[in-house]
């Protein structure tokens, strides 16, 4: 799993099995609800819950969305492949780290929220408390690890 050596990356302390498995799982999670939230925004437009405008903003947002996600996880499936970590890895991580959240939070704030149709805000709404709850696991594993 990509996110294996995300705490231990971050921070100098050892990870346990249990926060490695975490992390990882979360990591997963996040990429995986993205794309989730892509195919219910399409079934969305299809069933007419929101409307052409709604759908663009909403697909422009998950892209990037996904961008920071995969940015994020490729790095850390690079940097577990190596042998020797760069001393500039850490803050290199936790910069795309940031920039998951950051692009979470504008997809609810700038999209989710501005969705007119409750039933169509209430499902994607659902997969982003899914996102958001793999994002404070991580969270609190490096807050844990640091």
């Amino acid at each position: 799993m990509i996110a294996v050596v995300l705490p231990c990356l971050l921070f100098t302390t050892a990870c346990n099995e249990s926060q490695v498995r975490e992390s990882a799982l979360a990591a997963h999670r996040i990429v995986a609800s993205v794309s989730a939230a892509t195919d219910i925004k399409d079934e969305l437009l299809t069933a007419e819950l929101i409307d052409s405008n709604e759908s663009k903003q909403i697909a422009i947002l998950l892209r990037d969305a996904n961008r920071a996600a995969l940015a994020f996880n490729d790095k850390v499936k690079e940097y577990s492949s190596q042998k020797t970590i760069p001393p500039n890895a850490r803050d290199e991580l936790l910069t795309l780290f940031d920039d998951v959240t950051a692009t979470v939070a504008k997809l609810n704030d700038q999209g989710v929220l501005h969705i007119k149709n409750e039933t169509a805000r209430s499902r994607l709404a659902a997969v982003l408390a899914t996102i958001n709850a793999s994002i404070s696991v991580i969270k609190g594993v490096l807050k844990n690890a640091g």
